[in-house]
Formats: C-alpha cells, structure tokens, sequence
C-alpha cells in the first residue's frame, strides 16, 4: 500500500508483495514481501522489490513443494545464497537492458554529489537496494527467511503472537541489510519450525517496516496479528483481504506515513 508521505510527494510505492495461492486450500502456502530502500542511490529500489519478491516466492515454494527437501539450517544457507545470485543477476540484466540514463545519473549527482554517481557506475545493484521477508507453511512446518528489517509475526492457535526471528543488529534507525550487498545472503536470518516440534501456527504475517513503525509501542503492532487472525476466523480471509488495503491506508495516514504491505498465510481450522 503507497504510504501517506509517499502520495504527498509524488513518490511511488517501493514496496512489493507476492503470495500463493491467492486464495482457498492448497498443500503449501507462500508469501514474499519486499520494501525498497527508496534513498537517493536506490533509485530504482521499486524494480529491485518486484524481483526480490518474484525470485523469493519462486525458491520458497520450490522448497515447500517438494515433501522430501532438506529444511536444515545448511538447506536454508543454500536457499539464502542462490536467493542473492539470483537477485544480482536479475537486477544485472534488467540493467543490460535498460542502462542507467544521463538523467538518472544526473539526479543522482545533484542529490549526493559526483562520488554517489560513481558508487552506483561501479556497483549497480545498489541503485536496486531492497529488504526481503519470505515465509512458507504446510503440514511439515514452517519456513522463514528475512533480509533487512520489517517483521514476521506467528499466531498461535490460540492467538498468541511471537516473533519467531531474532532481531537483526544491522538494521538500526534507517540502516538495514540489503540485497544489493554483495555478501547479503550472510545476513539473512532463517527459521525452519518443524511441525514434530511445534503446532504450525495458525497465522503468518510478513510486513514491511512501514506498518510496526505506525504503532506507538511494540505490543500494540502485536496485538495486530491476534486481532487479523480473529477477524479472518470471523469474517474470512477474503472478506479481510478485500479490507486490508482501507486497514493499511489508515495506519500510514495516522502512523508513519510509510508504504505498508503485508502478506499472510493462515492455516485451515
């Protein structure tokens, strides 16, 4: 959802948000959520978050979909590290053909100075900067992969909300891991909940930061992923869905003005 502050100025929103399937039943469920740096080097963060999520969504439902893949800490270093190369080789040929114009370069000039304009020409994929969260359930577990900051959440059946990731050290004010980092794939922080360990949750939720920075404390962002997964029980996923985006609208507007996007999975009851 285009944040308050974004719509104001003019900007576009640089988050993305890919899941599958749309909706019902299926044996998996994925979601991929992306959040564009949006600084003046990241200029073209909006296409750097449309193929994190494309890529993301793509190599977390391969594993999902196959019952007798590894979900070891090793599985999910390798998924983090063919997550990165894709990535960069991607962003690498969405740059081969559409190379950086005088005008992009320029802007970038005026707003950071010459030695920006330079960053950018020697390493391009910065120019694409973006976060990634993935999450993948089904009757084997859970799955979990984020890079850089925004939040996952789990809903217990009984409505009790964790967050299932460490907090990430590098993501401290508006610094954050990012894809366009050559060695990102060692930031990534993973999780694999196996289902012989615990019950597979009830909800899942993904989000950019825009949403829990709208929220005067962290209890009360938490109290979104019971408050969502009592409503869904209540109303159904798509009748939440279809009201998801008014919901969002509102945060921003009262909150951080920030894009705001969000993916779910919900178990079936």
């Amino acid at each position: 959802m285009r944040g308050t502050l974004h719509r104001r100025h003019g900007i576009p929103n640089q988050d993305a948000v890919l899941w599958s399937p749309p909706y019902g039943s299926a044996d998996f469920a994925a979601t991929a959520v992306a959040d564009g740096h949006g600084s003046n080097r990241c200029f073209r963060s909006e296409a750097g978050a449309r193929v994190a999520v494309e890529v993301g969504l793509t190599l977390v439902s391969d594993v999902m979909a196959r019952a007798t893949s590894s979900r070891d800490a090793a599985a999910l270093e390798q998924l983090s590290q063919r997550l990165t190369e894709t990535w960069t080789e991607t962003v690498a040929a969405d740059l081969e053909r559409h190379a950086f114009s005088e005008q992009e370069l320029k802007q970038l000039e005026v707003q950071e100075g010459p030695d920006a304009r330079v960053e950018v020409l020697e390493g391009p994929a910065l120019a694409y900067g973006t976060t990634l969260l993935l999450a993948g359930a089904d009757e084997r577990g859970v799955v979990l992969l984020q890079i850089g900051d925004g939040d996952i959440l789990t809903v217990s059946e009984a409505g009790a909300v964790t967050r299932p990731l460490p907090p990430d050290p590098r993501s401290v004010g508006n610094a954050t891991a990012s894809l366009a980092h050559a060695s990102a794939w060692q930031a990534a922080r993973t999780r694999s909940i196996p289902a012989a360990e615990a019950p597979v949750p009830s909800l899942v939720l993904a989000s950019t930061d825009g949403y829990a920075n709208s929220f005067a404390d962290d209890a009360g962002f938490l109290q979104v992923g019971s408050d969502l997964l009592a409503m869904i029980r209540a109303d159904g996923l798509e009748a939440v869905g279809i009201q998801l985006e008014g919901w969002l609208g509102e945060v921003s507007e009262l909150g951080s003005g920030d894009d705001v996007s969000v993916g779910l999975l919900v178990g079936v009851e």
